[in-house]
C-alpha cells in the first residue's frame, strides 16, 4: 500500500449481496467483484443466490455462499431465516427480483436496522423495449416497492437517470457508484503466455472485441466496420452465444474469413489485452461496460458506441477513447482508423477509480451515513 492510499479500518459490518445468479453475463462479476472488496475491508460477507453457480465461477474467498432455492415460497423462507439468524447490516441487492424478495423478507423478519439497498445495473427502458410479459410484470412491480428501499445505487449517471425517470422520482434520488471493475492482480494475468500468434508475430494490428454474442453486443457493425477499412487489421471476437452461426456467415460475407477469428470463451481476457492494438466496444446498450475498464487499466487504447449509458462515463466523454453513434459503421470505421494511426495513450490511471476496494468503501459509506 502507499502512501496515497486511504488506510482500512476493520468495518465490523456483516453485509450481503444478493443477485440471485452470478451465472453469466456483468451483473454476477460485478457482485463478486465487489464482495472481494468488501472481504479485503474486514467486513463479513454471505452471497445469496436462488441455485449453485454454473459456469465455475469461484466465489472469492473469505465469502459464505446460502442457496435460497429456485422457488419463490422456498426462497422467501430462506432468506427470512438467514435475515433473522444472520442479522444483517446491509443486503445489497440486484435484479428486480431480488429487490422484492428482499423487501417482503425484511417486513416480515421485523428487520429495521438493516440497510437495503436496491442496485441497478442495466438501463431499463431499453431492456423494456424486449423484455417478456413476466419480466414486464415484475419491473412493474418493483417500481411500485421501490420506496421500501433505504438506498437506490446505479452503476452510471444514464442507469440512474433512466430509473428516476421510470419510476417518477426526483433527479439525484439515485446514486451513482460505479461496478468494481479493476484489480491491480489483473496485471500478473495480463502477464501470461501469449494466447494466440497473430499477438507476437509483429504483422497487422490486431483489433479486439469481448462480450457474448447476441444483438445487444452488436458484433455485426463491427465487422462491417473493420472491412471498411483501408489498411491492413485483423479482428478477434472473444465470447459465445446464440448469434455464432450469423456472425460467422457474416464474416464469409464480407471476406474476412483470413483476418477475422472468433475463439470462443476464453479463460485469461487479460493477455488478449495487454497484447491488442485496440479494443472496440459496439454494444447497443449496457448499463456500465466493465471491460473497457479493464482494456484500460492494460494499457489498451480503447473506442466505444456512445450507447445507453455507461461507456461515455468510463471514456470522459471522449476524452480517453472516440465515442461513436450506435450502429453508425462509417463512424466507427473512421474512429478505429484514427487509432490505429494515432501514437499508443497511456490511459491506466483512470481503472483506479473502480479498484474492488475502492468501490466497496463507497457502499460501507452508505451504512455509515445512517448511525
Amino acid at each position: 500500500m502507499n502512501g496515497d492510499e486511504p488506510q482500512d479500518r476493520k468495518t465490523g459490518l456483516r453485509i450481503a449481496l444478493a443477485p440471485g445468479t452470478i451465472d453469466g453475463g456483468g451483473i454476477g462479476t460485478a457482485m463478486l467483484n465487489l464482495a472481494q472488496g468488501l472481504v479485503e475491508g474486514g467486513a463479513r460477507v454471505d452471497l445469496l443466490l436462488t441455485a449453485a453457480p454454473k459456469d465455475g465461477r469461484a466465489v472469492p474467498k473469505g465469502v459464505a455462499l446460502h442457496v435460497l432455492g429456485p422457488r419463490t415460497r422456498r426462497a422467501f423462507g430462506a432468506a427470512r431465516r438467514y435475515l433473522i439468524d444472520a442479522r444483517p447490516d446491509m443486503v445489497i441487492t440486484a435484479r428486480n427480483t431480488m429487490h422484492l424478495l428482499i423487501a417482503a423478507t425484511l417486513k416480515t423478519a421485523g428487520r429495521r436496522g438493516c440497510l437495503h439497498v436496491w442496485t441497478f445495473h442495466t438501463h431499463r427502458s431499453t431492456e423494456l423495449t424486449r423484455a417478456s410479459a413476466k419480466d414486464r410484470l415484475v419491473d412493474w412491480l418493483a417500481i411500485r416497492a421501490i420506496g421500501s428501499a433505504d438506498r437506490l445505487v446505479a452503476v452510471s449517471r444514464g442507469v440512474a437517470e433512466d430509473i428516476e425517470r421510470g419510476a417518477g422520482l426526483a433527479p439525484g434520488s439515485v446514486e451513482t457508484i460505479p461496478n468494481a471493475a479493476w484489480d491491480p492482480a489483473f496485471l500478473a494475468r495480463a502477464a501470461a503466455p501469449c494466447p494466440h500468434p497473430w499477438l507476437e508475430d509483429g504483422g497487422p494490428p490486431v483489433i479486439l472485441g469481448i462480450g457474448r454474442l447476441v444483438p445487444q453486443k452488436d458484433f455485426p457493425t463491427l465487422l462491417r466496420a473493420v472491412a471498411g477499412l483501408d489498411r491492413p487489421a485483423r479482428l478477434a471476437i472473444l465470447g459465445e452465444g446464440r448469434d455464432r452461426a450469423e456472425l460467422e456467415a457474416l464474416v464469409a460475407e464480407l471476406g474476412l474469413g483470413e483476418r477475422v477469428i472468433l475463439p470462443g470463451q476464453v479463460s485469461n481476457i487479460f493477455a488478449w489485452l495487454a497484447r491488442a492494438d485496440l479494443f472496440v466496444l459496439s454494444s447497443r446498450w449496457e448499463g456500465f461496460g466493465m471491460v473497457l475498464v479493464e482494456a484500460l487499466g492494460c494499457g489498451t487504447p480503447a473506442i466505444s458506441t456512445d450507447c445507453p449509458s455507461g461507456p461515455a462515463d468510463i471514456l470522459d466523454n471522449g476524452k480517453r477513447g472516440a465515442l461513436v453513434p450506435v450502429g453508425d459503421v462509417a463512424a466507427l470505421t473512421s474512429a478505429i482508423a484514427d487509432s490505429l494511426a494515432a501514437p499508443r495513450p497511456d490511459h491506466r490511471s483512470a481503472a483506479e477509480a473502480y479498484r474492488f476496494r475502492d468501490v466497496a468503501r463507497r457502499f460501507e459509506a452508505l451504512r455509515d451515513r445512517t448511525s
